[in-house]
């Protein structure tokens, strides 16, 4: 049966009624003393998609219950608070009981009070009055928190003059000299320093984008540490100074009850005047077998004492031998270029400060597939171990107590070894960096994963003799390559994992065994930097999840002193992108090993870094799968006539309940990137042409592209070229 132009009329009226009230997630709640800026609202919901309320604090205060609803909290004082310091309290327990996020803004008179600007919450201490004038981002090379991802130009007129307070960290700077961001470590408390509107004073620029790439990077963070009778509580004030929410347990029955309970990143077991017990044993074993990272501290791994977890311990933590040690001992750093000993603290070596029990511990050996890294003698020797990593990097075992040592050192180590071990994910990567602007190891963290970032040859040889990798990015490193750590990417890619690699050292002069394996027969240095022209722009590396210019040039002046290297792929492997704006065998991107390796032949702080962390991202999203090619076409316009308006979701209509022809590019009809065609999309279609507010239709919207979405819809023609 076919319909009638007044069923179908009916049936759109009924679908805008339906539709008219979008409930969209409620990410950001916006806390001011004055009122509500409605442009930057409208700005923030279209870059974040989703939702910023307004909440004024000039009169009742929100409860802890009302912002466990939000993503983020903004709070600017741009006018009175009811009770400032009732509301800093409420914040920090957000932040605290919540695991919540929170941007504090800059109040030019009003300021905030209470315990989120106390030590420990806020990253940053006035230092004087507040500043007046317009100043805009210098837009140097930032911290690089993830803060200014593809932002380039921000301004503000009124900023304050601050300084790092509490462990807070600087992101960022005006023009004026004057600090833009700090963050606190866990980066769940972020100061901001600027008004993006203020009165008749408006700021501008990228302030949105700084919001959205805020909710990306805040990531709350939680940890487990068990105390079972120490003096300094090591782990714990470790734990805390990261800005971890942290969880601390004291006896047996409480850490077996919230082992298994949440998603911890990092459980850490400290164990000085008490023996750990099978069933604590038994639980490390199983969390680490489940991904999760374990540290531990303990002094009876031998079992002298009678322990009967010992032999359980020794093959969680790779341990060999243990053999018992009453007196403490020096602790010497056998491998310097381990980020142990570096990140985020520089240590050289640990004295002994105080002889704080009757046992310290056991000089240990390794069992197959574990590393020492530290020991009681200067150089390693068999049998003279103290700290081990195994587990892939999933676990550090300490055979000392850190009661032995100064408080300060020992809790220098213990950050280093929770961000060690935090920085492992299930994706097991490892970044070999080397670029400026660190693109790689920041398009991973955009991604939500994490990876171990190196910066030296010994760093990497370090790594990769001693864990197994899933994935390995080379980001331009500015050390020598050298040929072990040649042999062992060749050996990476042939033991079936992926490899990203950007790299100007690697041609067929210096790397001849890696350039084979990434399936190309040439790589061949060409000075200076140019531009990378798409040769395949139905690729999804170029799509999804970011449409990628079809040309990719270099920036400015700036040039990478070993400049481009022109790639010659073998017939086995995709040429994708190229130095000439048709294939001519001059290529810049290649995919081989069936998808698992992909090499660019330019340099990434030579090009814009928003493309280039876009590029990254989506060539990191597709690795390990198949080139995917597909014909362009653009999202919603169902009846192909290069346009999108009402004729569309009536040609849907009339497709799916009057017997219409089938569809020429069923994608383009797949408004909401389901994976089908149904009602829903007409539903889509209708609220983004009539309901204001509403987010774009997923990408290629507004402009022909290629489906990031691969699934079982086709294009087998459009209106697209």
């Amino acid at each position: 049966m076919r319909f009638s132009t007044s069923i179908l009329t009916t049936t759109v009226l009924t679908l805008l009624l339906v539709s008219v009230s979008p409930v969209l997630a409620q990410d950001i709640i916006f806390l001011t003393g004055g009122a509500a800026d409605s442009a930057l609202q409208q700005e923030v919901e279209s870059v974040t998609g989703g939702s910023f309320t307004h909440r004024s604090i000039g009169g009742s205060l929100p409860t802890l219950d009302e912002l466990d609803a939000a993503d983020l909290v903004y709070v600017l004082p741009d006018g009175p608070i009811a009770n400032a310091s009732a509301l800093g309290d409420v914040l920090a327990d957000f932040v605290d009981e919540r695991s919540g996020r929170v941007m504090l803004g800059f109040g030019c008179v009003n300021h905030l009070a209470g315990r989120i600007m106390s030590s420990g919450y806020s990253p940053v201490l006035s230092s004087g009055p507040g500043m007046v004038g317009y100043t805009s981002y210098d837009g140097t090379v930032a911290t690089r928190t993830g803060l200014y991802d593809c932002v380039s130009d921000f301004s503000t007129y009124y900023r304050n003059d601050l300084t790092a307070f509490g462990g807070g960290r600087i992101d960022g700077r005006y023009e004026d000299g004057r600090v833009a961001h700090a963050y606190r470590p866990d980066m769940r408390v972020v100061y901001q320093n600027g008004v993006p509107q203020y009165g008749t004073e408006p700021g501008s620029g990228q302030w949105a984008e700084i919001f959205a790439n805020a909710l990306r990077i805040m990531k709350p963070r939680r940890a487990l540490v068990a105390d079972f009778g120490t003096l300094q509580n090591t782990f714990w004030h470790a734990a805390e100074n990261l800005g971890f929410t942290t969880v601390v347990v004291t006896n047996e029955a409480d850490f077996l009850s919230q082992v298994y309970l949440g998603q911890w990143d990092v459980v850490a077991v400290e164990a000085a005047f008490n023996l750990i017990t099978p069933g604590v044993a038994n639980a490390l074993d199983t969390v680490i077998g489940l991904d999760v990272p374990v540290m531990l501290s303990y002094f009876d791994l031998d079992g002298s004492l009678g322990g009967a977890a010992a032999a359980t311990l020794r093959e969680t933590f790779g341990i060999g031998t243990a053999i018992d040690r009453i007196e403490p001992d020096q602790l010497y750093n056998w491998f310097p270029g381990n980020p142990l000993w570096s990140v985020p603290n520089m240590i050289t070596s640990m004295p002994v400060a105080t002889d704080s029990a009757f046992d310290n511990g056991d000089r240990l050996t390794v069992a197959s597939g574990a590393r020492m890294v530290s020991g009681a003698t200067a150089y390693a020797s068999v049998g003279q171990g103290r700290v081990i990593i195994a587990n892939n990097g999933l676990s550090i075992v300490n055979s000392v107590l850190f009661d032995d040592y100064n408080p300060t050192q020992a809790t220098d180590f213990a950050e280093n070894q929770i961000t060690y071990l935090t920085k492992r994910s299930i994706f097991r990567t490892l970044v070999i960096n080397g670029g400026e602007r660190e693109l790689a190891r920041r398009a991973i963290e955009r991604r939500g994963s994490a990876a171990t970032a190196v910066s030296t040859a010994l760093e990497a040889e370090f790594e990769l003799d001693t864990n197994d990798w899933q994935r390995i990015v080379v980001d331009a490193p500015d050390f020598a390559m050298t040929p072990n750590l040649f042999d062992h990417l060749v050996a990476h890619i042939v033991s079936g994992g992926e490899l990203h690699v950007t790299c100007s050292e690697i041609t067929s002069a210096d790397g001849e065994g890696l350039v084979e394996a990434l399936g190309l027969l040439a790589a061949t240095l060409s000075t200076p930097a140019a531009p990378a022209y798409v040769w395949e722009p139905g690729a999804n590396m170029f799509n999804s999840p970011h449409s990628i210019p079809s040309v990719i040039a270099p920036i400015g002046s700036a040039t990478h002193p070993f400049g481009s290297v022109v790639l010659t792929p073998t017939a086995s492997a995709d040429a994708l992108a190229g130095f000439t704006a048709g294939p001519s065998g001059s290529a810049a991107t290649v995919v081989g090993s069936s998808g698992r390796t992909v090499i660019n032949g330019f340099h990434y702080d030579d090009h814009d870094p928003c493309v280039m962390l876009e590029l990254i991202e989506n060539q990191l999203s597709g690795l390990g799968t198949t080139v995917v090619l597909t014909t362009p076409f653009m999202r919603g316009d169902c009846n192909a006539d290069a346009a999108f308006d009402i004729s569309d979701p009536l040609s849907l209509l009339s497709f799916l309940f009057s017997g219409a022809s089938e569809l020429s590019c069923s994608n383009a009809c797949d408004a909401n990137d389901d994976g089908s065609v149904e009602v829903s999309d007409v539903v889509a279609s209708l609220s983004r042409l009539f309901v204001p507010g509403t987010a774009p239709l997923p990408a290629p919207f507004d402009s022909c592209g290629a489906d990031p979405t691969v699934g079982s819809l086709s294009c087998v023609s459009s209106a697209c070229p």
